[in-house]
């Protein structure tokens, strides 16, 4: 999925297990092609969650 705030610059992939090896691979071919260097993140965070939550009632 590319995300990213309408720049295109964040692509996300969610994949198996395993699956670092592929994502390397494509990081290095993007790399190859472009001259940059991408930015691998790999994991998760809280996210929105750290911020609680917010109910809000209709009247």
């Amino acid at each position: 999925k590319i995300t990213g705030g309408g720049s295109g610059g964040t692509v996300a992939i969610l994949g198996r297990r395993g699956a670092g090896n592929a994502v390397r691979k494509i990081a290095k071919y993007y790399r190859q092609k472009t001259g940059y260097q991408p930015a691998v993140i790999s994991g998760s965070s809280p996210g929105a969650n750290i911020f609680g939550q917010l109910r809000l009632r209709q009247s």
